[in-house]
């Protein structure tokens, strides 16, 4: 039986994407391997996050506990942009933290190279796409008040098949907040035809914080998204705290294949334990190793709710 272990650990993914926690699997067979951690945005710094492979038989409390457990110590990290090299990640204050002085730029191809002792050396390489402005935002409020209908517009880059993640969130009296939404787009690209005041949700209706797609290969052109922002708790007489006025945001994150691809995996993982089933496999770009190193760009937009 395949065996694997799920470990939960803040980073800065996905993941995706500004100080979340998400999901790392960790391969629990008896070969070292080192665990990447690695999602930057263009214009920030690339640092990253190095651990060694779990054992079956280990017992792991908390995310710190793996954090600093499993931290890989003195390993030697190189950093290239466009294969020339342009940095040695230096490990500060942790055992686990690798940092640079190299600022990710948009369109170009950054390789990462580790080794440590009694470890397979690895290698990981991405681009960071360009980031995606988004052109207009419309929405329409049920009679009843309690969804918000969005309707995301944008200009898709006239390349290869694009991949994206959008999230929600509303500011209020300078505190921002991640909004959960309901992802209503089987058919990204393509308006919706319903009654949006007849709209309602079954009990097993989940919210998602965010929405991973993809174009198709639409080839270029002003493409939309839809999805719904509930405007109040369904069950609950109390408000969502989201009133006229309240400035509601939408990001707009340009991602590789490679996030795309491990945000999926880790979405089919978790279903499948709900499910109990056997463990899917999580996606890596990582050669030798596990793990992702990969970049994006993003956009946002934000507007008043009247």
């Amino acid at each position: 039986m395949n065996f694997k272990k799920k470990v939960s650990i803040l980073g800065c993914l996905l993941v995706l994407f500004g100080a979340c926690s998400s999901e790392m699997l960790v391969d629990v067979d008896r070969t070292n391997k080192i665990v990447v951690n690695g999602i930057f945005a263009a214009g920030d710094t690339i640092n990253l996050w190095l651990f060694r492979n779990a054992s079956l038989y280990d017992t792991i409390q908390s995310p710190t506990d793996f954090r600093y457990d499993y931290g890989l110590e003195n390993a030697l990290v190189q950093l290239y942009e466009d294969a020339v090299l342009v940095g040695t990640l230096e490990q500060r204050n942790s055992y686990y933290a690798y940092y640079s002085h190299v600022v990710a730029r948009s369109g170009h191809h950054y390789t990462l190279s580790a080794s440590c002792s009694n470890y397979p050396s690895i290698t990981a390489r991405c681009q960071v796409p360009d980031a995606t402005m988004i052109d207009t935002v419309s929405y329409l409020v049920s009679n009843d008040s309690i969804n918000m209908k969005l309707q995301i517009t944008f200009s898709d880059p006239d390349v290869d098949e694009n991949y994206y993640a959008i999230r929600l969130y509303t500011k209020k009296n300078g505190i921002k907040k991640n909004r959960s939404f309901y992802n209503i787009d089987p058919v990204f690209g393509e308006e919706l035809s319903y009654d949006f005041n007849l709209l309602r949700f079954s009990a097993d209706q989940k919210t998602v914080a965010r929405a991973d797609i993809s174009d198709g290969g639409n080839q270029g052109g002003p493409i939309s998204f839809h999805c719904i922002l509930p405007n109040r708790f369904i069950d609950a007489l109390s408000s969502n705290d989201i009133f006229p006025g309240d400035t509601i945001g939408v990001l707009l994150y340009s991602i590789p294949l490679s996030i795309y691809e491990y945000n999926q995996s880790v979405n089919a993982y978790e279903g499948i334990q709900q499910s109990g089933s056997e463990p899917a496999s999580i996606y890596t770009n990582v050669s030798n190793g596990i793990g992702i190193f990969s970049g994006y760009a993003y956009s946002y937009y934000e507007f008043n709710y009247q």
